[in-house]
């Protein structure tokens, strides 16, 4: 039995929240964030994303304290070993939230610059970098990119041209 794991594409359900806004201008997008979303074997949906202080794993209950509004969403079929690699990208969970690693994607696109200086490498997490190590470890797909520089809006572009015919 496989499980259908969704890249959501998401924007804060309040009006501004000066952090999601920064984000949202600096990339010229309408969504802040990206995490992943599926049903566990029990049917509980899950949530597994990089945010405010951490990597978490939200469940129905812990649901309301991140509100968000789903801007586009990709699906995605897994088998059972790449649903097993999915859960194995727990490891991260409770891994600080990398909010130098956010500016660092700033300076380097700024100065243009082919490592972020601010990478703490796996050690922090910013949601970007988690989904595009859902992406790469668990489907096997080159992002393309050094995972410390990509943002939201490259992987949504990825993700288009993976889906696009």
């Amino acid at each position: 039995m496989g499980h259908t794991v969704y890249v959501e594409f998401t924007k804060p359900d309040k009006w501004f929240k000066p952090f999601a806004w920064a984000i949202q201008w600096f990339e010229g997008t309408d969504y802040s964030h990206v995490r992943l979303r599926w049903h566990s074997t029990s049917g509980e949906e899950l949530i597994y994303e990089a945010s405010g202080s951490s990597v978490k794993l939200i469940g129905r209950y812990a649901k309301h304290l991140h509100p968000a509004v789903s801007i586009k969403s990709y699906k995605f079929d897994l088998t059972p070993e790449q649903y097993r690699k999915m859960i194995g990208l727990f490891r991260f969970a409770g891994v600080e939230y990398g909010i130098w690693q956010v500016l660092g994607i700033a300076v380097a696109r700024w100065l243009c610059l082919k490592k972020n200086p601010f990478s703490l490498g796996r050690y922090a997490q910013v949601c970007s970098e988690l989904v595009a190590v859902f992406l790469e470890d668990v489907l096997n797909l080159d992002v393309g990119e050094d995972l410390d520089l990509v943002g939201p809006r490259q992987l949504q572009e990825f993700l288009e041209r993976l889906t696009t015919p």
